[in-house]
């Protein structure tokens, strides 16, 4: 599968016309079945329309496939390139964990054999700081998403109830007007 990425939105799947897949859940329908909500998905409510637009607007200024060939024959030439020891470097690199990038950048190598007491506890303290502010921010991502969600199924039932109460003026209007009709033809 193909990997891109919108915004800070990671999106594994194929985008097409014919077809919207939900990126939470997996389930997937096609266009011409997708109603009035043609990105909100039908089993989890969760609104898909930023990968699709997204996709959308990027694809309007760049061709996705020619992009995707071009740096596959980038990277090909590159790695005939590279010497093994530096293959092994960008092996270990790319191994690491974002956490693991994350405190890399903020507090540097990690030298606490080599270090003072005084240098590995500021090291340690430097860390534990990265990875409790990287735990805070995820637990505020997964906040939004669940008020996003909360809002889809409030905006859901409002849409419902509206629609029951067009229903039920209609239903009264016509109640009355064959009144009015009956009321006509025993009086005549």
């Amino acid at each position: 599968m193909t990997h891109w990425e919108f915004g800070h939105l990671p999106f594994d799947g194929e985008l097409t016309n014919d077809k919207i897949v939900c990126q939470n859940c997996g389930w997937s329908w096609n266009v011409k079945d997708g109603g009035d909500d043609l990105y909100v998905c039908h089993k989890c409510n969760t609104d898909n329309s930023r990968f699709y637009l997204e996709k959308e607007k990027f694809s309007k200024f760049v061709d996705v496939n020619a992009l995707v060939q071009a740096g596959t024959q980038v990277v090909g030439a590159t790695a005939g390139a590279i010497s093994s020891s530096k293959q092994a470097k960008a092996t270990k690199e790319a191994s690491k964990t974002e956490t693991d990038k994350e405190i890399f950048t903020r507090c540097g190598k990690d030298k606490s054999r080599a270090w003072s007491k005084k240098k590995k506890s500021e090291y340690l303290s430097c860390k534990n700081s990265v990875i409790q502010k990287i735990d805070t921010d995820k637990q505020a991502t997964n906040e939004e998403k669940k008020q996003s969600q909360d809002l889809l199924i409030k905006q859901s039932a409002e849409r419902e109830k509206s629609k029951r109460t067009q229903t039920y003026i209609i239903i009264g209007v016509i109640a009355v007007i064959l009144g009015v009709v009956i009321y006509k033809k025993m009086n005549k």
